[in-house]
């Protein structure tokens, strides 16, 4: 599975789910698609609380 497929995914999905709020609904599923880079992990994290808010 490509990366960059990966990470327009989430933050596709992310987009469209604007009522998760929280980080333990979300990072579950990023793990899930990159369970050993926690720094991408990390990163969607934070592009998650950059569009959604905290």
């Amino acid at each position: 599975m490509n990366i960059r497929n990966q990470r327009f995914n989430n933050v596709t999905w992310m987009k469209s789910h604007p009522q998760c709020e929280h980080a333990e609904k979300i990072t579950p599923i990023l793990r899930k698609f990159d369970s050993k880079r926690k720094i991408f992990v990390l990163r969607m994290y934070r592009l998650k609380t950059w569009l959604i808010g905290p």
